[in-house]
C-alpha cells in the first residue's frame, strides 16, 4: 500500500508501494500534516500483495492507536466499486468501522462521482497531477526546523 497525495487533500491508496516508506509511516507523515484530507481507494485495488493475517492485524492496531487523529483529520472514506458492486454485508461491515473510527465512508460507482464526494469534505484540485516516487517521498517527510 502507498500513499499518493498528488491530489493533496484528496489521498489516493495504491496497491503497490513503490517507496522505502512503510505504510504505517506514511499515515503517520500524513497525520503529522494536521490538515484535513479524504481517502480514496478503487476496489480493484483492495487486495494488496501484502495483505496478510499478520500485516491485517498490524494495521488494525495501528489504526486503533491513531484513531483521535484520523478522526480528527480523516475527513472521510471513499472507496470505487467500479462495475462489481460491494456485497450489502461488506458495506455494512465497512459502516461499522466507520462508526467506530468516527469517520463517514462513502461507496462511488465511478471515480467522478467519489471526487465529488470528496468535494463535500474538503476542496480537491480538478487538474491531474502526477506525482513521482521521489516527488511523494519528499511530500511524506515534514519539514525540518532550524534549531
Amino acid at each position: 500500500m502507498m500513499l499518493d497525495l498528488g491530489q493533496f487533500p484528496l489521498v489516493r491508496i495504491l496497491p503497490i508501494n513503490t517507496t522505502q516508506i512503510a505504510p504505517e509511516r506514511q499515515i503517520e507523515l500524513l497525520l503529522d500534516r494536521e490538515q484535513p484530507f479524504v481517502l480514496m481507494m478503487h476496489r480493484r485495488d483492495e487486495r494488496h500483495p501484502d495483505d496478510n493475517p499478520e500485516n491485517r492485524k498490524s494495521r488494525s492496531r495501528f489504526f486503533k492507536q491513531n484513531r483521535d487523529r484520523l478522526k480528527r483529520l480523516c475527513a472521510a472514506a471513499i472507496l470505487v466499486e467500479g462495475d462489481s458492486p460491494v456485497s450489502p454485508p461488506i458495506k455494512a461491515m465497512a459502516w461499522g468501522l466507520s462508526k467506530a473510527f468516527g469517520v463517514p465512508f462513502h461507496f462511488a460507482h465511478d471515480e467522478d462521482l467519489a471526487v465529488s464526494l470528496a468535494r463535500r469534505y474538503v476542496v480537491v484540485q480538478t487538474t491531474d497531477h502526477s506525482i513521482s516516487r521521489d516527488a511523494l517521498a519528499a511530500s511524506l517527510v515534514p519539514p525540518r526546523h532550524a534549531d
